[in-house]
C-alpha cells in the first residue's frame, strides 16, 4: 500500500496567498494546484505516493515567499523535509506527523504553515538566554514535577538543538487569538520517574530531530474566565532511544493506562515512527488534557479589568496654526481664572529612547527586572523563578519597542504643540545618574529637559511680538535635596532668559500663592512679548524663576485621558504579534477626544483641559483645540494673525 497523508495548509498571513505544487515525482494523488487560501484560514487535501517503486517527492510553493521540498515514502524510502527555501525561513512551517500504527487512517498528517516571522526570533532569544542556566540548575539541583500519578525528576538535560522554527499569533474573533508554534529538539534527558508504586531509576531518553507542533487558542472574550487551550499537539522524530530500565517501566505504565500486554506496548514503541504515531493518536487526548489542566490553573488565577474602548480611526485631523490665539485684545483682557488652556498630558512623551528611565512606577516595576543578557549559572534560584528575567537581546529589544508603543502620548515636539495651540504642558523630569543629565520620562527615557526648554524658547523667538502665555508644570521629580532643584532653576534661567516670568510676589525657594495670582490679567503678564510660567508641582523648593506652586487647583483641572490597564497592554501586544501595530494611547484617546465638545460644556469652568494625542479625534467634526479656543471666545478666522 502506498504512503498517503492528509494535508492541512494554514495561511497565517492577513492576506490571501496562492499555493502551488510542482516537481511531483512518483506521486499518486497530488495537492490541488493552484489553490487560493484566504487570510487566516486553512485548506485540506489528500495526497499519496505512487504504487511504483522509488522515492516519491514534491515541492509546495507558498505564494512568492517560500518553497518547501518534501520526500514521502516508507520502508526503503523516506518521509521528511528535504529543504525550505525563501527570503525568511521563519515564514514557513512544516510538521510531517505519523499516524499509523495507532490509527486506521492515513500513514501521516502533513501540516504546512505560511505566516509572519515575528514570534520565532523572540522565542529563540529567551531560549538562548536561559538554556545553559537551566541545564546547569537541573544537573546541580535536579528538578521534580508531578503529573498526577506520574512523577518525573530530571537530573541532566543535554541539548544539541532547541529552536523555534515557526510561530504565529493570528486574530480569531473579539479578544481571541490562535497560536501556532513549531519547535525542533535534539538531545538527551536523564533522570528518574515513578508511577503509583512503580519506580524507575536512571532512565535516559534521547531523540534526534524531534519536531513538535503546538496549536492553541488564547481567549480573553470573557475576562472573568480567560483561557489558554492547547488544541493540537503533534510530533515527528527521526530517531529515538530509551534506556532498558526506562523501556520496562514505560511499558508497564502504558500497559496499565491502555490495558494492553506489556509486550504489545513495546512492539508499538520500537521505532521513532511508531512512537510518534502513538503520541499523535491513541495517547494524544490524555497528553492534551494534562497540559490543559496546567494551563487552566495558571489562567484561573489571572483576572483582568475590562479594557478601554479603542478606535481604529487614527488619522490626524488637518493642522491649523494656533500660534497666536491668545494675543488678541479680548484674550489679553481676561484674567487667568477666566481662561481654559488646551493642555497635553505627558507632554514630553512625543519621542522615547530605548533606555528605561530611573523613575520606577509600581504597576510596571517588572520592566526594571528584565535583562537583555544571559542568565547566570547559579543554583541559588531556579532560572525560571528568579526575580530578574533574562530575555536575550532580541526579545528585550522587542519588549522595549512595545513599551514605546504603549507610552507615546503626543504627536510632536513642544514647539509643534505650541504652534497647534497647546499652552499648558505636563513635564515629568528626573536626574539620571548614568550621565548626570536631567531627562524627561514616561517609563522610558525621553528628551533631555534642556531640549524641551529650547523647543519652547524657539517658539517664543519665532513669535517674539505675540502675547502668548505658556505654562510648564514640572512634576514626578523625586529630587532628594536642593541640589537638583537649583540646577534645574539655573537651566530654566539660562535657556529661557527673559521669557520666564517671575511675579513680583514670588520669593525664591519659598511657596508661591498661585490662587492669589489667578486674578491677574493676561495682558499684565505678556504685554511686551510671550511669557512662560514654570511651575513646581512637587514638594521640594526651587529658586526663581521656577515658581513653587502646582498651578490651578485640582477642581479647576480636567484631563480627558486614561491610563492603560493590564488588559489594554496585553491586547495591544497580542495584536502587535499578529502584525497589527498600534499606538495604544492614541487608540484610547480618539474616543475620548471625540467627546470634547460635550466635555467642555460639562466642565466649562475648568482652566486646564488636558489631552493625549489631541490632533486625532476620529469622527468628531472639530479638533479639540479648536473647540477650546472657541470656548475662550476666539474665532478660528483670527488665529493666524501676526503681532508685529
Amino acid at each position: 500500500m502506498p504512503t498517503d497523508t492528509f494535508v492541512v495548509f494554514t495561511n497565517d498571513w492577513p492576506h490571501d496567498i496562492t499555493v502551488t505544487t510542482d516537481e511531483n515525482k512518483r506521486m499518486g494523488d497530488t495537492f490541488p494546484s493552484p489553490t487560493v487560501v484566504h487570510a487566516h484560514e486553512m485548506t485540506h487535501a489528500y495526497i499519496s505516493a505512487s504504487w511504483w517503486p522509488g522515492q516519491s517527492s514534491f515541492r509546495i510553493i507558498f505564494g512568492e515567499r517560500s518553497i518547501v521540498s518534501v520526500l514521502i515514502g516508507q520502508g526503503l524510502y523516506k518521509t521528511g523535509v528535504d529543504s525550505i527555501v525563501g527570503p525568511n525561513t521563519y515564514e514557513a512551517g512544516v510538521v510531517l506527523a505519523p499516524r499509523k500504527p495507532m490509527s486506521n487512517g492515513t500513514c501521516y498528517k502533513f501540516f504546512f504553515f505560511s505566516g509572519p516571522s515575528i514570534l520565532p526570533p523572540l522565542i529563540n532569544s529567551v531560549i538562548e538566554a536561559n538554556l545553559e542556566a537551566v541545564k546547569n540548575y537541573i544537573e546541580k539541583k535536579h528538578v521534580t514535577k508531578a503529573f498526577g500519578n506520574f512523577i518525573l525528576t530530571l537530573s541532566r538535560l543535554q541539548l544539541d538543538e532547541l529552536v523555534c522554527t515557526y510561530g504565529t499569533m493570528t486574530p480569531a474573533g473579539d479578544r481571541r487569538f490562535r497560536v501556532n508554534v513549531i519547535l525542533h529538539f535534539t538531545g538527551t534527558v536523564d533522570g528518574t520517574f515513578s508511577w503509583k508504586t512503580l519506580k524507575v531509576q536512571d532512565f535516559s531518553f534521547s531523540t534526534k530531530k524531534m519536531v513538535i507542533l503546538f496549536q492553541a487558542t488564547l481567549d480573553f472574550s470573557d475576562l472573568s474566565k480567560p483561557s489558554l487551550v492547547l488544541d493540537t499537539l503533534q510530533v515527528s522524530m527521526m530517531e529515538w532511544s530509551l534506556s532498558d530500565r526506562a523501556k520496562a517501566g514505560l511499558s508497564a505504565i502504558l500497559g496499565d493506562i491502555l490495558v494492553l500486554p506489556v509486550k504489545g506496548i513495546w512492539d508499538i514503541l520500537t521505532t521513532a515512527y511508531r512512537t510518534a504515531g502513538f503520541i499523535n493518536t491513541t495517547f494524544n487526548e490524555r497528553i492534551l488534557n494534562a497540559l490543559n489542566d496546567t494551563f487552566k490553573d495558571v489562567m484561573v488565577s489571572s483576572k483582568f479589568p475590562a479594557p478601554f474602548t479603542v478606535s481604529s480611526n487614527l488619522k490626524p485631523g488637518p493642522p491649523v496654526d494656533y500660534s497666536t490665539w491668545m494675543s488678541g485684545d479680548a484674550m489679553q483682557a481676561k484674567t487667568l481664572d477666566q481662561i481654559m488652556l488646551p493642555a497635553t498630558h505627558d507632554s514630553q512623551a512625543y519621542t522615547l529612547s530605548d533606555d528605561l528611565s530611573q523613575k520606577r512606577y509600581g504597576d510596571i516595576a517588572f520592566l526594571w527586572n528584565l535583562d537583555p543578557g544571559y542568565a547566570p549559572l547559579s543554583v541559588d534560584v531556579a532560572p525560571w523563578a528568579s526575580e530578574k528575567k533574562y530575555l536575550g537581546f532580541t526579545l528585550y529589544s522587542y519588549v522595549i519597542y512595545r513599551v514605546r508603543y504603549v507610552a507615546l502620548a503626543q504627536p510632536g515636539e513642544l514647539r509643534q504643540q505650541l504652534k497647534d495651540g497647546i499652552r499648558h504642558f505636563d513635564l515629568r523630569i528626573y536626574h539620571d545618574t548614568r550621565d548626570g543629565e536631567f531627562y524627561s520620562q514616561h517609563g522610558l527615557r525621553g528628551p533631555k529637559f534642556a531640549e524641551l526648554l529650547r523647543s519652547v524658547k524657539a517658539f517664543c523667538d519665532e513669535h517674539s511680538h505675540s502675547h502668548e502665555l505658556i505654562f510648564l508644570r514640572l512634576s514626578h521629580t523625586d529630587f532628594p535635596d536642593s541640589t537638583h532643584p537649583t540646577a534645574v532653576a539655573t537651566m530654566v534661567s539660562d535657556i529661557l532668559g527673559g521669557y520666564a516670568h517671575v511675579p513680583p510676589s514670588a520669593e525664591s525657594s519659598k511657596p508661591f500663592d498661585f490662587d492669589r495670582f489667578v486674578g491677574t490679567r493676561l495682558g499684565e503678564i505678556a504685554a511686551v512679548g510671550p511669557r512662560i510660567l514654570v511651575l513646581n508641582a512637587d514638594g521640594c523648593m526651587y529658586p526663581n524663576p521656577v515658581l513653587n506652586a502646582g498651578g490651578y487647583k485640582d477642581q479647576n483641572t480636567y484631563y480627558n485621558t486614561e491610563t492603560p490597564g493590564a488588559m489594554d497592554i496585553v491586547l495591544n501586544i497580542l495584536q502587535a504579534l499578529t502584525g497589527d501595530e498600534q499606538l495604544l494611547l492614541k487608540q484610547i484617546s480618539v474616543p475620548k477626544n471625540e467627546q470634547t465638545a460635550k466635555l467642555i460644556v460639562d466642565h466649562s469652568s475648568v482652566n486646564v483641559f488636558g489631552m493625549d494625542w489631541y490632533n486625532s479625534f476620529g469622527s468628531a467634526g472639530k479638533c479639540p483645540i479648536e473647540l477650546i479656543v472657541e470656548h475662550n471666545g476666539v474665532a478660528k478666522a483670527t488665529v493666524g494673525r501676526k503681532y508685529d
